[in-house]
């Protein structure tokens, strides 16, 4: 979009880490509303019809999608342990969970995804990804939907504009790791999307980095109740679904974004 934007993000973090933290954002398309790095001017070389181009666009272009990394990709790369440190993964419209857009087929999607994980042999280099991987699954918003419980005041730290843009309607996180026993539930209130961030540089040890003035610098926690790193890592058990990888790593399959408020 014009003007890009110019503020911190996390792949500045990881630009200054040493060495440098890798990362991919697979997206469902180079002019989509959610495919965020597009208006970021750290990121972003504009090319040709106003569309960016850069390592980061360009990774798609085996798979005969020019201008973006797809979701299904992320599939293939973890078959051939590509998986790069820290990965984004937007689903398609169909796999969205939208109502009126989705084919009721975005359980089975997060359930490849997590399969593929937790069944992928060990690479050459040794690392298995079940046991060194967090898979954390949220939604973008609340789908519209009553909710009860009125939402916390925002840290002291936070700006005035935080009780407008952060903190609301709820919206779902799953956890799934080998350090997360089965059934955890947080009952930290005031968990958001910086909570996320915050883990993102705390897991990485990116504590001699400052962190950016946003969600991530005044979290309320760092989703620390998840995980019990002190144990062994916990066998990977498969879930069942009632579609298979197959199902999206179909090229015929229509990349749609899941959000068309900038139709």
């Amino acid at each position: 979009m014009y003007p890009c934007f110019n503020h911190s993000t996390m792949a500045d973090v990881f630009a200054a880490a040493t060495p440098q933290i890798t990362w991919t954002y697979y997206t469902p398309g180079p002019k989509s509303l959610v495919t965020a790095p597009n208006a970021l001017e750290a990121l972003c070389t504009v090319g040709q019809s106003g569309i960016c181009t850069g390592t980061y666009w360009n990774k798609g272009k085996s798979n005969g999608y020019i201008d973006a990394v797809t979701p299904a990709d992320v599939l293939t790369d973890i078959s051939k342990c590509n998986l790069k440190q820290v990965n984004w993964v937007i689903p398609l419209g169909i796999e969205s969970d939208h109502a009126g857009e989705s084919d009721a087929s975005g359980p089975s999607w997060v359930a490849s995804i997590i399969n593929a994980i937790g069944e992928q042999a060990k690479c050459t280099n040794g690392e298995t990804y079940w046991n060194n991987t967090v898979i954390l699954v949220t939604w973008d918003d609340w789908g519209g939907w009553y909710d009860h419980v009125v939402p916390p005041a925002p840290p002291a730290s936070a700006p005035v504009e935080a009780s407008s843009n952060i903190y609301g309607f709820r919206v779902p996180l799953l956890v799934v790791s080998a350090y997360t026993p089965q059934g955890t539930v947080s009952n930290t209130f005031g968990l958001d999307f910086g909570a996320i961030l915050k883990f993102t540089e705390e897991i990485f040890n990116l504590g001699n980095i400052p962190p950016g003035t946003g969600v991530d610098a005044y979290a309320y926690g760092d989703l620390g109740d998840f995980f019990q790193f002190n144990l062994p890592p916990r066998p990977f058990v498969a879930i069942t679904a009632p579609l298979s990888k197959e199902v999206f790593l179909d090229p015929k399959r229509p990349i749609t974004a899941p959000d068309n408020d900038d139709d």
